[in-house]
């Protein structure tokens, strides 16, 4: 891993555990228009809900429930990144 990759990541779980409990409880620009627009009463439940509000449900410290659902959220995305790269390359190798 080279150092720029590091120093990236561990801006960003500073980023997650830190300064994500700091964020606002009102409601972000998108939603903000829509209910300035008035169409937030077609909006529909999703599907499933993983972590509702940035939180876990497990856990009755919201602060520490925000901190780690950001922490979660990162694994998860780094995941995604490193297997879609590695399906690319594959499927870069098989066209060679």
């Amino acid at each position: 891993m080279n150092k720029r990759l590091l120093y990236f990541l561990v801006a960003t779980i500073i980023l997650a555990v830190f300064i994500s409990p700091l964020a606002s409880s009102d409601p972000d620009g998108l939603e903000r228009v829509a209910h300035d627009l008035n169409f937030l009463t077609y909006e529909k439940e999703p599907l499933y809900h993983v972590f509702s509000d940035y939180s876990v449900p497990f856990l009755s410290n919201e602060i520490i429930g925000t901190s780690l659902s950001g922490l979660i959220g990162i694994g998860i995305i780094g995941l995604l990144t490193y297997f879609g790269k590695k399906l690319v390359k594959r499927k870069q190798m098989i066209k060679e």
